[in-house]
């Protein structure tokens, strides 16, 4: 990091692109979508760790009890629900075209998951494992945020985010940033949301926040 250097390169299948760290910090998951598999890290040497065959991981997470990993299939159209300690199969949903990015409730009972190509955000219960509500939020939606008991996801079709109550999936604000609204995340401080906008020339927009509990 102090130098900016890069140290090592491994190879993947076709299409490494999300990532996370399991909830001991151990392993390092690396998402090959088209190559149906993750690749596994150790994330403090880099050093290779394995793989796991799973179908289509565009995007993934934990719930914040770990009791669970999310994977969106961007691809195949689908959102899987795995045991966070076995990655064995609990559910499968298939609830719009393009599942892309993934937040929670900070309870870990609800999953809010962004469909691309459906224009739409839509929330599971991850207790009685079904779909509670799908919500139009506009053109080709991506990232997606709890914050301050709201859900903020990115409208990549259009010029920012919109906010959205988690019990309705009601539209209470949008906010302007910039063209092709694609990710937000919020600072380590948790007083800024970054916004990175991926429309030619898109700027990260930084926006203030007062208070940012989850």
């Amino acid at each position: 990091m102090a130098s900016r250097q890069v140290v090592g390169t491994e190879p993947a299948y076709r299409e490494p692109s999300h990532w996370c760290l399991t909830p001991d910090r151990r392993q390092l998951f690396i998402c090959d979508a088209s190559g149906n598999a993750i690749f596994i890290f150790d994330p403090i040497t880099g050093a290779p760790l394995g793989r796991k065959r799973i179908a289509d991981p565009y995007q993934l997470g934990y719930t914040p009890d770990n009791k669970y990993l999310m994977v969106n299939a961007l691809r195949l159209d689908f959102v899987d629900v795995y045991d966070g300690a076995t990655l064995r199969l609990v559910k499968r949903f298939k609830p719009g075209r393009w599942p892309s990015h993934l937040d929670f409730s900070p309870d870990s009972r609800w999953s809010f998951n962004s469909m691309q190509n459906s224009n739409t955000l839509v929330s599971f219960d991850l207790t009685s494992m079904t779909q509670r509500w799908a919500v139009t939020v506009g053109e080709t939606p991506a990232g997606v945020l709890w914050h301050r008991g709201k859900v903020l996801c990115c409208i990549m079709g259009g010029r920012g985010f919109v906010e959205v109550d988690p019990v309705s999936g009601q539209i209470t604000r949008r906010v302007v940033t910039g063209d092709g609204a694609h990710n937000i995340f919020l600072d380590t401080k948790k007083q800024i949301l970054y916004v990175s906008n991926r429309g030619p020339g898109g700027p990260a927009s930084p926006l203030w926040t007062r208070s940012a509990s989850r």
